[in-house]
């Protein structure tokens, strides 16, 4: 009935009046006039694909192909598109997605770039992704009728006035809005139906030769529990993933794949296996006797985490962040010094909730400057917001094996973002469990928040609790 209505719409619209494009604005230059010298270049790389790319979503062949290829068989998200790896993809026309896309770009486009746009994104931003966030799971895109706005993450907001809230969100008529961002209920900022255009978040670009991405982060960061299992899996990982057609020492991974592979051959599966859910979720006591000469039952074992709604919903809330690493540190005391274990979980927010939002997308007729057309608006609800009972997963590892009497274990976790823009600090591994650890690795992640540290010593009989990342601990 929606898109009967949809389409009424616009047969009525079109009988009463003519589309008419919006042509010759200009605005990346002056929107990006005060950024540095040395990032300004990849702040205009970004937008005119962006831009480009949303000019181009008027052929209904690239519409169907972004949705088809987001879909995910049996799950409520979508896919990321890494642009390197659809660009060239045939469609059916013959023509390639990366062909498709560069035949609309505009005046202002060849202005900043000539021809070597395509070029200068394989260059200076191989990780720029296409996605459908994943609030639109429920709604079935009509690609006949309804072309997405396509919003532009770049690497900070954009300027107006002294303040930077905004992003640009582009139609294909080459009509924009600058949309402002920022923390509030989920999703309370999306106005129309949208694709993002933004710096990967599921995959990463390593190097090979010396297991590094483009931005000379490591591997190790991204899965540090990678040293801690006794099988070499880091074949399997680099299998897992997608050579780079043009540098064969490249290779995307998909950072859940890639943890998947680490779960299947790493986590503990030892006869103190822990499966199910968290005792009765948020006052949970298992009561676990400890037998002092048994190492596995006096000792740490990671048993799983549940990523709660109050982290997720109210703190969190913006128009391109879904994708995360949860990171859980571990520190041994070992007389004044600290020894560190960490694991790093990728998890998309959306995966986490149940039921909990009803999407509607309409057109709307829109004037502007003597122009007619129609934008697509969202309608959001909020209904029953649950956690999904199906995402606690349990992640068995044996911490230790040698705690002793006098020994103790902070345990902490913390939620990371990775973005354009390195974060160049250490201050936020320095105190991941609000106490200074001079050995504790850099991490170069956005840090967003962080649960409090707790500690735990020899035969303590606590067994799974709960706190603001709702991670189990068995001893």
């Amino acid at each position: 009935m929606n898109q009967f209505n949809n389409l009424l719409i616009i047969i009525l619209f079109l009988s009463s009046c003519q589309i008419e494009e919006i042509s010759d604005i200009k605005n990346i230059a002056s929107w990006t006039e005060h950024i540095p010298a040395q990032n300004r270049d990849l702040y205009q790389i970004r937008l005119a694909f962006g831009k480009t790319f949303a000019a181009a979503l008027r052929e209904k062949e690239l519409r169907e192909f972004v949705k088809q290829k987001s879909k995910i068989p049996g799950e409520r998200i979508y896919q990321e598109l890494v642009y390197a790896l659809i660009k060239d993809a045939v469609l059916p026309s013959g023509t390639t997605v990366k062909q498709i896309i560069s035949r609309h770009e505009d005046s202002e486009v060849k202005e900043l770039f000539g021809d070597t746009l395509m070029d200068r994104i394989a260059k200076d931003d191989p990780m720029v992704a296409i996605k459908l966030p994943d609030v639109f799971h429920q709604y079935d895109w009509d690609t006949e009728n309804v072309t997405p706005f396509v919003g532009v993450e770049t690497p900070s907001r954009i300027k107006v006035g002294q303040w930077e809230l905004h992003y640009a969100f582009f139609y294909h008529n080459g009509y924009h809005e600058l949309i402002k961002d920022f923390d509030s209920k989920y999703f309370d900022n999306v106005k129309y139906f949208y694709l993002m255009v933004k710096y990967a978040s599921d995959h990463i670009l390593i190097n090979v030769n010396n297991m590094t991405n483009e931005k000379n982060i490591t591997l190790e960061e991204f899965m540090p529990q990678i040293k801690l299992c006794e099988a070499n899996i880091l074949p399997d990982i680099l299998k897992s993933g997608i050579r780079d057609s043009k540098s064969p020492n490249k290779i995307y991974l998909n950072l859940r794949t890639s943890f998947d592979i680490w779960y299947d051959q790493c986590s503990y599966k030892g006869p103190f296996l822990y499966d199910l859910e968290p005792c009765l979720r948020e006052k949970t006591f298992c009561p676990r006797d400890c037998v002092s000469d048994n190492p596995l039952l006096r000792n740490v074992v990671l048993t799983g985490f549940d990523i709660r709604k109050d982290i997720v919903l109210f703190q969190l809330s913006n128009l391109f962040d879904e994708s995360f690493i949860y990171s859980y540190h571990y520190f041994k005391k070992n007389g004044s010094t600290f020894d560190i274990c960490r694991i790093a979980i990728p998890e998309r927010n959306f995966n986490l909730f149940q039921n909990n939002l009803d999407v509607k997308v309409r057109l709307s007729p829109f004037s502007l400057n003597g122009a007619t057309f129609m934008l697509p608006l969202v309608d959001l609800t909020y209904q029953n917001i649950t956690p999904s009972s199906s995402r606690w997963k349990s992640i068995n590892l044996l911490l230790t094996d040698e705690l002793k009497k006098g020994d103790e274990i902070s345990v902490c976790g913390m939620q990371l973002s990775y973005k354009d823009i390195v974060n160049e600090g250490t201050l936020h591994s320095r105190y991941p469990c609000g106490v200074f650890v001079q050995n504790s690795p850099p991490i170069s992640a956005q840090h967003l928040i962080s649960s409090d540290g707790r500690g735990y010593s020899y035969c303590t009989q606590g067994d799974i609790f709960a706190w603001n990342f709702g991670l189990g601990i068995k001893f």
